[in-house]
């Protein structure tokens, strides 16, 4: 498998971020050390107010010290090539466990001790933090109902989603991930911690949005029986939501159309396109991205 270096932008979750790491530099960015201090500082703070501002803190802390590993990753074409030689990609993840090159088991040491995941996508490989190592070392010093969210993200990931902008779970799962997130935001409406709250905003309104029109490479015309199986379940199983009335208008304008779509052509930069349109309750023809994004400002203004 070649693997290539390209530009990629991946959300895997709340430190979802591109790494690189060359292992002679690697001890000089030691995230398990700073975690350590931060525990110390959550033990002390109890209102939710600091500890959001501490969360957002050790956040940035985590993402300058990715994007440095990042760098000294992809410019390490010895590393970067022993990886692709002795990782075993599956899943969207590398392990290097069964590696017998010294210089890649210090590496696959370092990134454990650290949190740290091997991805790929696209043809690249990239490192992301793993929620799960939150949880682990903060379960016992945060209150819990911030580390339950870490909790939910590990699973999240654990589930699966997409890649290179395709679906890779079924329509329905979709559906419990927006779900789960927005029993857990119903849980924490009326806490002070406006870090976790922006960022279970941020997951349920990705997956509302790929609810509604899927992804680039999963489009919902291409799965629109699956589709209309998972909106009939959100209809009739989650009728408590705050956004049964939106999936049910929705659902209807679907519906309105026999669930067929027509196609128009617009220009964009420069460059002719074809994109998919349905009829809204005014019988007028818009495209099923611009229908969709006003259901999503309803739903954003739900959530405030």
């Amino acid at each position: 498998m070649k693997l290539v270096r390209v530009n990629i932008l991946i959300v895997v979750s709340i430190f979802c971020i591109g790494i690189s790491c060359s292992v002679s530099k690697a001890g000089e960015n030691d995230i398990k050390k700073e975690t350590d201090r931060y525990k110390k500082i959550f033990i002390k703070i109890k209102d939710y107010y600091s500890i959001s501002n501490e969360l957002q803190s050790y956040k940035n802390y985590i993402n300058n010290s990715i994007s440095v590993l990042n760098d000294e990753l992809w410019n390490d074409k010895q590393l970067y090539k022993k990886i692709e030689e002795h990782g075993i990609f599956e899943n969207n993840n590398v392990d290097l466990t069964n590696s017998k090159d010294k210089a890649v088991e210090k590496y696959d040491r370092y990134l454990k001790d650290n949190g740290i995941k091997i991805g790929y996508s696209e043809g690249a490989i990239f490192l992301y933090f793993d929620p799960i190592y939150i949880y682990l070392n903060f379960k016992n010093v945060l209150p819990e109902e911030i580390i339950e969210y870490f909790k939910i993200v590990a699973g999240d990931i654990s589930e699966g989603f997409s890649q290179d902008e395709a679906l890779m779970v079924p329509w329905d799962s979709i559906r419990k991930k927006i779900v789960r997130y927005e029993n857990y935001f119903k849980k924490i409406g009326n806490i002070n911690c406006p870090y976790i709250i922006n960022l279970t905003k941020q997951k349920i309104d990705l997956y509302l949005k790929a609810y509604m029109i899927g992804l680039a490479n999963s489009p919902i015309y291409d799965h629109i029986d699956e589709a209309k199986s998972s909106y009939d379940k959100f209809l009739a199983e989650n009728k408590n939501s705050i956004f049964h009335k939106i999936i049910h208008d929705y659902y209807s304008d679907l519906k309105r159309n026999n669930f067929k779509f027509g196609k128009k052509e617009y220009i964009k930069g420069g460059y002719n396109y074809v994109g998919m349109t349905i009829f809204d309750k005014n019988n007028e023809a818009l495209f099923i991205n611009d229908l969709a994004e006003q259901y999503l400002k309803k739903a954003k203004s739900l959530m405030r």
